[in-house]
């Protein structure tokens, strides 16, 4: 049975060519939401319609769910360094089938969020990100109308920028939380600016190692959109990212394959590498608790290449159990409270430069942050 058509939108004639005319109406899809949260968003939209694309009434009111929540970021992000100007959106590889009266377009949606302002001509000038889609289309009359749209990334995996909780077909990443350790009690959430952390992590295996800030982010830059062939990929692949730039900055492996444990963190080949690689949870308690590469920040300016993890509230309530890790590529010498300054990248979603506030504000408030040090402490 066909959706009943959204009567505020009209189908786009068809062409000949059904994949033209699909791969058009996917594309001024996603520009018209991808646009809401800048300046240039569509004025004939401003009010009820997430697009100008027409599409089953179902699914425009599922779209309709998702305008306030981003007209209130683009309202709060005016006057920082996270509001953007316009957006430009390509479609890489993307493929049509067409079955009698439906079709579907798988599609990676490459995104640019341009800033309306930048700190320094240096600073970047666009958030940028990747995600995967599938699309259905129903046949009306002599055109296509949008049915449906879901991200092929895993369920847990934090949303791109215009997007509020959309549909994503990856299940979430299964975690044993039993075998996890939950965080000690002493180890608080922190933020830049906070006054000096008390509690020192204890005697461990190795002390801080140097790392060469510039070549950290130049890494995570390059692969913010891609993937490296030499590492395995994950679903969730916030934390084997965050271990390849620490990596390519100058983090030396600890450990081979046998006993795994906290005390390791390694990649020994493309599949084979430590819990501790690729795990948020994990990764943080080899960094602080272990090898004391990584210290809370006590009252210092954030640095490129250090990292920040989140504890979300899955529930309602942080669970003491890291979900996510995120890589620092921008921040203007002496900012510590302007969080549209600071820039993050990361993947799961694959995103690149977004400013902190914008990641804050899609978390909400009951998240708990760790801001790390990638200085560590002496040896």
């Amino acid at each position: 049975m066909v959706a009943p058509l959204c009567l505020t939108a009209i189908a786009q004639a068809a062409p000949a060519d059904d994949s033209g005319n699909l791969l058009a109406l996917t594309r001024q899809y996603l520009q018209d939401r991808a646009s809401r949260v800048t300046d240039s968003r569509p004025a004939a939209l401003a009010a009820s319609a997430l697009t100008s694309v027409a599409a089953t009434s179902p699914f425009s009111a599922r779209l309709a769910t998702e305008i306030p929540a981003l007209d209130r970021l683009r309202a709060r992000t005016v006057g920082t360094y996270a509001q953007y100007r316009n957006a430009q959106v390509d479609l890489v590889s993307p493929t049509v089938t067409v079955t009698g009266d439906t079709a579907r377009v798988t599609v990676q949606e490459q995104t640019r969020l341009v800033f309306a302002k930048r700190d320094t001509p240096d600073s970047a000038d666009a958030t940028r990100y990747q995600v995967p889609h599938v699309l259905d289309f129903q046949r009306h009359g002599a055109g296509w109308v949008l049915a449906s749209d879901a991200l092929d990334v895993p369920a847990d995996a934090l949303d791109p920028v215009p997007y509020v909780n959309p549909v994503k077909l990856q299940p979430a990443t299964r975690r044993d939380l039993a075998s996890e350790t939950p965080i000690p009690k002493d180890v608080k959430p922190n933020y830049p600016g906070a006054q000096p952390y008390s509690s020192a992590p204890p005697v461990s295996i190795n002390g801080g190692v140097p790392i060469d800030r510039q070549t950290a982010v130049r890494y995570a830059r390059t692969f913010a959109l891609s993937y490296n062939p030499a590492y395995e990929r994950f679903g969730n692949d916030c934390t084997n990212f965050a271990s390849q730039v620490m990596r390519a900055g100058g983090w030396p492996d600890v450990g081979r394959p046998g006993p795994d444990g906290d005390d390791k963190w390694f990649q020994y080949n493309v599949v084979s590498h430590s819990r501790t690689w690729a795990i948020a949870h994990e990764f943080f308690f080899f960094g602080y608790l272990h090898s004391k590469r990584l210290r809370h920040y006590a009252g210092e300016t954030p640095l490129i290449a250090d990292l920040i993890f989140v504890d979300w509230a899955w529930g309602g309530v942080p669970d003491a159990h890291l979900d996510h890790t995120m890589i620092i590529t921008e921040n203007p010498a002496g900012n510590i409270n302007d969080w549209s300054k600071i820039k993050v990248t990361y993947h799961s979603t694959d995103q690149d430069n977004v400013p902190l506030n914008v990641v804050s504000d899609k978390l909400g408030q009951g998240a708990n942050w760790y801001f790390t040090d990638t200085r560590g402490l002496p040896g």
